[in-house]
């Protein structure tokens, strides 16, 4: 006859219930973050000075855990003089070479998919925390 071999953990290492999503929640919040952080130096970078300010006001209230700031991030996606409309040139004032546009505006557009992205992950992650806390 077979033993069982298995001992139940101790309860202080079982994962509390819900904890990994706040963990979870913390890691991608850190990340939106970063991706917000560089798409405000690539703006300012190449003087969008607006837009930059306006992703660090963001940035501030994710920062602090405010929910509503993810909101705010994905509501800049959104609407006619979104934040997708904005176009890189010299003729609008930014620091672009008229032969640079091409892959200025790509670069940007790849930063800004990575903040629409991580920032929908974390509204995502939000909602069940917001949720369980009621």
């Amino acid at each position: 006859m077979l033993q069982d071999d298995f001992v139940p953990a101790p309860p202080d290492l079982l994962p509390v219930r819900g904890q990994d999503k706040i963990s979870e929640l913390k890691t991608r919040r850190v990340q939106l973050v970063v991706r917000c952080q560089d798409l405000a130096r690539f703006l300012r970078d190449h003087e969008e000075v607006v837009w930059a300010r306006w992703i660090d006001a963001r940035v501030t209230e994710i920062s602090l855990g405010q929910p509503e700031g993810v909101c705010n991030l994905l509501a800049g996606f959104t609407g006619i003089g979104n934040i997708g409309d904005v176009f890189l040139c010299e003729e609008a004032g930014h620091c672009v070479s008229p032969g640079d546009e091409t892959a200025i505006n790509e670069q940007f557009l790849l930063l800004l998919s990575a903040v629409n992205t991580h920032a929908h992950d974390v509204q995502r992650l939000i909602q069940p925390v917001a949720v369980r806390r009621r």
